[in-house]
This record gives structure tokens, C-alpha cells and sequence, in this order.
């Protein structure tokens, strides 16, 4: 019902601008080839009405650019048309003749070149020249039908031409409205994992400087304390090297843990064709990213996962991001929660043709006010500046595009979003 409202968007609006000239011109062309064929059959009041309207149609062009108003340009075209085919219709038999049906043509090239509101506004017009025509033929006041002797076959031909036509026409440009409305979302959907991307870089550096950072620390504490023992000129303390060893060959191991994470990612990211995607390795290596976060938040990550590795064809990068996204959400929602025990639980199960994951939080859960809009571009319950609202949206799109499916399961606490991919 968005779209029942006098208002349009300004997208709307310069989408269907494009059109109005190439039709005000093929309302021009109608005009004046009906115009001819009414001189042939001496009806000269048509020859008017249609040649009137077909030169006040051709103008359309330089029209736009004096007046910018979509709405004004728009319904100055089916006003045209709508006076010519009234005129038609008075002139050639009112309710009985064939072109009283043309103006039921009339609603339909409003909700096309404007919107359902203005389609109904105008389909109440025409109901009332209708009812209008019918008060004026009981009255005797319809003029005479001037063409009571022209040939039947004839003016069937110009009703089923002109109806044939417009119907042509507006299936035509409709089709490419729909064509140009497909690219745009292309586009956005282009632009936002692009913007999702870029947020998510800056997550992972944030996260891995802090992942290598602390190893680090340690590992120059072990360093000095070493070089402590040695300055002494004393005897070494085997057990305290051993030890401060020990922590170091530990930290290394976790740099080099992180970093074989960051490659990984790195180069699948590189990668942007099909392959199979280890599904239980991806959930692992997320969690692994948000290790600050539950430290600090003291989150408790619950996995089911299976003992045999599943595998989905998908492209990585893709993939990675999505689940990133519902995690991080997840996440970020337990560490702004005072509950005692945070817990997220992640279950993945195979079936015989689908992979099933569950991801669930025990946190305050999501308002039935905003549930029908969670997965909207730029849509968030955060705070300003702490949310872009694109994590979910992305997520949503990249497992709709894969064959599957990306839902919010009512539960009894938290959050729970249910994940399917094909097999």
C-alpha cells in the first residue's frame, strides 16, 4: 500500500520520466493518423479533436524542460488523451460506440506513468464521464453520431489499433522499467557488500592487532626477564628460562595462528569464483575473530557441529561475511547485556538435500515492532554510530542468491536466526 499516495520518490519519479516524451509522441503519431482517417470519412469535429490533441502532444519534450514537475507533465499527457478519446466517444455513439471503451485504457496509463493513487484518482474520472455520457443520450443531449454510415469494419479497426497499441506500448516500457529497477539493484546490492566489506576490514584489523598485539606483549616480557637473568652474571635459573620459553613458543604459535587465518581470508577474498566451502571451518574461524570480544564480555560460544566436515558450494568471501554478520550481531548484543551467564549457541546439521544452522543468543531478543524490517538495507536497533544497518541485509541477500534462505525463528529468549543452504 506504499505506493497508494500522491507522493512519489524521486527514484520513481526519474524512472518514469524517461517515458513520458517517447509516449507523448506515440500519442502525437495516434492523433494525427486518426485524424486522417476521420477526414476520410468526413467527420470533421474528430478530425479536430485528434489533431488538436496529437499537436499539443508533440511539445512534450520542451514542456519537461520548463517544467520540472513529473506529476504536472505526466497528467498533462493523459488529460490529452482522455479529452480526445471523450470526444471520440460523444461523437460516435456515446455508451454504444467502441471508443467509450478506450477510456478504461485511461487508469492504467496513470498507475504506469505515475502511481496506483493517481491511477484510481483518474479511474473515478472516467467513471464519471461514463455515467455523465449515459445522464446526457437519456437526456437527448449527445450529439449526433457522425458516423452512423461509415463502414463497420472500419471503425473496429481504429478501436482494436489504438487499444492493441497503447496496450504494446505500455507492456514494452514497463518491461524496461523492470529491466532498469533489476540494474539499480544490482547496483545497490553491489555498493552495499562493497560498504560491508570495507566495515568488516576494519573489524578484522581492529580484531587481529589486538590478537597479535597481546602475544606479543607477553613475548617481550619473557624477552626482558630473560635478559634480566643473563645481566646478573649469575647461574641461570633453568626452570624460570624454560618457562618464560614455554610462554613464548605458546604466543608465537597464536601469532602464527592468526596470521594463517588472515591469509586464508585474504586469499579466498581474491577469489571470487565457486568452490567448496567447508562450512564448519568458516564458523570456527569466525568465532575465532570475536576472541577479544568474549574475553572482555565473558560470552560463552556453545557449538554443535558435526564430526564429518560439510561442504557448500558458494564463493568464500560471500560466505564468510554472512555468517560474520549474524555472529557479530550476536555478539555485540550479549556485551550490552548485564545477564550473568552470555551464551550463543551455533548448531549445524545436514539433512539429505540441505545444510541447516542455527544461531541463537540468549540476549533481550528483537521487538515485534521491528521484526518485519531487521532485514532492510540500513536498517538498525543500535545506537548512532555503532550500527550501519547493512550486516543483515547482506546476509539476507547473499544466502537468498545462493539458493537458501536467512529467517528469524521466534524463541522464548533471544535471538534465533535459522540459516539453509542447498546441498
Amino acid at each position: 500500500m506504499a505506493s497508494f499516495h500522491p507522493r512519489m520518490t524521486d527514484y520513481a519519479k526519474e524512472v518514469k520520466a524517461r517515458y513520458t516524451t517517447p509516449f507523448s509522441y506515440v500519442l502525437a503519431l495516434m492523433g494525427f493518423v486518426n485524424a486522417y482517417i476521420y477526414f476520410k470519412l468526413n467527420a470533421h469535429i474528430l478530425v479536430w479533436a485528434c489533431a488538436v490533441s496529437g499537436a499539443l502532444a508533440l511539445p512534450v519534450k520542451f514542456f519537461q524542460d520548463k517544467v520540472k514537475n513529473h506529476i504536472v507533465q505526466a497528467n498533462y499527457i493523459i488529460t490529452l488523451f482522455c479529452i480526445c478519446i471523450t470526444f471520440i466517444a460523444l461523437y460516435t455513439g456515446a455508451v454504444h460506440s467502441n471508443a467509450i471503451w478506450w477510456l478504461g485504457t485511461i487508469p492504467l496509463l496513470a498507475s504506469f506513468l505515475l502511481n496506483a493513487f493517481f491511477g484510481v484518482v483518474w479511474f473515478i474520472l472516467i467513471s464519471g464521464i461514463f455515467f455523465t455520457s449515459l445522464v446526457l443520450e437519456s437526456k437527448g443531449l449527445v450529439p449526433a453520431n457522425v458516423l452512423i454510415d461509415a463502414d463497420l469494419t472500419g471503425r473496429i479497426i481504429i478501436s482494436f489499433t489504438l487499444n492493441s497499441s497503447l496496450i504494446f506500448i505500455l507492456c514494452i516500457l514497463t518491461e524496461l522499467i523492470r529491466d532498469k529497477a533489476f540494474e539499480d539493484k544490482e547496483e545497490l546490492s553491489a555498493k552495499a557488500f562493497q560498504l560491508n566489506q570495507l566495515a568488516s576490514l576494519g573489524k578484522l584489523a581492529s580484531g587481529v592487532a589486538h590478537e597479535i598485539n597481546n602475544p606479543l606483549t607477553v613475548i617481550r616480557g619473557a624477552q626482558l626477564r630473560i635478559a634480566r637473568q643473563i645481566e646478573k652474571n649469575e647461574e641461570v635459573d633453568k626452570k624460570v628460562i624454560t618457562d618464560y620459553m614455554d610462554k613464548i613458543q605458546k604466543n608465537v604459535a597464536r601469532i602464527q595462528e592468526v596470521t594463517g587465518l588472515m591469509r586464508s581470508i585474504s586469499s579466498n577474498a581474491a577469489n571470487r569464483t565457486i568452490s567448496d566451502i567447508d562450512i564448519n571451518k568458516i564458523i570456527s574461524d569466525v568465532i575465532q575473530m570475536f576472541s577479544e570480544e568474549i574475553q572482555q564480555g565473558h560470552i560463552e560460544f556453545m557449538t554443535e557441529l558435526p564430526r564429518d566436515h560439510v561442504f557448500f558450494k558458494g564463493i568464500y568471501t560471500e560466505i564468510f561475511q554472512a555468517f560474520f554478520n549474524i555472529i557479530e550481531n550476536a555478539v555485540y548484543e550479549l556485551m550490552e547485556t548485564k545477564q550473568e551467564r552470555k551464551i550463543i549457541m551455533i548448531r549445524l546439521d545436514k539433512t539429505s538435500d540441505s545444510i541447516v544452522v542455527i544461531i541463537k543468543d540468549n540476549g533481550r531478543g528483537i521487538s515485534p515492532l521491528v521484526r518485519d524490517h531487521i532485514f532492510d538495507p540500513f536498517f538498525t536497533t543500535r545506537t548512532v554510530g555503532r550500527g550501519r544497518g547493512l550486516g543483515l541485509s547482506f546476509s539476507y541477500n547473499v544466502f537468498n542468491s545462493n539458493g537458501g534462505t536467512l529467517e528469524l525463528v521466534e524463541a522464548d529468549n533471544g535471538s534465533l536466526f535459522k540459516i539453509t543452504l542447498p546441498i
